[in-house]
């Protein structure tokens, strides 16, 4: 069992939560067991949902590929393929608050010293006050990040379909994250002429 924030956010990135403290309600294997919504509680607050469900590692990026292939499910460049059952339980169960009206798609580009997708620890990102500033202390660490806001409404009704929108969703996330990847990498090339 576990608590769950509301309003939604689905995240590519690969391991680095973010936290959010209002707990509204517990979420158990099958079920989300909603506290009725007070007017005391902030109606802005969100839900993360970290649908790769681990960290991305190049061994598990090798499972995930070797399942998407025996499965016939599409491999998303640089990353996991999405779990999408608790997604789909906890749209299913957000439809129903009159104050949750999106899904947003969150994806984050980083780059550590020229090595694509070598996120900063947590002490580089904690100890350098200009981390992405040209430089950054030594570090030369690069962020993008990249949001897409879809209404609630507008997705999908049926389970299946739902799981289908998030798969979509994690393949063209992975489309923009090698083109960020490639754009780099022309900068650099550039920038050591």
């Amino acid at each position: 069992m576990m608590s769950v924030r509301l309003a939604f956010a689905l995240c590519g990135f690969q391991g680095h939560p973010t936290i959010h403290q209002c707990y509204l309600g517990t979420l158990t294997r099958s079920r989300l067991t909603p506290i009725p919504f007070s007017p005391r509680l902030h109606p802005l607050l969100g839900l993360i949902s970290f649908s790769e469900a681990t960290r991305f590692t190049s061994v598990k990026y090798a499972e995930s590929q070797a399942w998407c292939a025996a499965n016939g499910r599409p491999q998303p460049r640089h990353l996991l393929y999405p779990r999408t059952k608790g997604f789909v339980t906890t749209v299913q169960h957000l439809r129903q608050a009159p104050h949750v009206k999106a899904v947003y798609d969150v994806a984050i580009a980083y780059q550590r010293r020229g090595r694509w997708h070598a996120a900063p620890d947590m002490w580089e990102t904690l100890s350098l006050p200009r981390l992405s500033a040209p430089g950054g202390g030594g570090q030369a660490c690069r962020f993008h990040v990249h949001v897409r806001r879809f209404l609630v409404e507008d997705l999908p009704a049926d389970d299946e379909g739902l799981a289908g929108w998030l798969e979509k969703r994690w393949v063209e996330k992975g489309e923009w994250l090698e083109a960020k990847r490639v754009e780099w990498a022309g900068e650099e090339r550039d920038n050591e002429m």
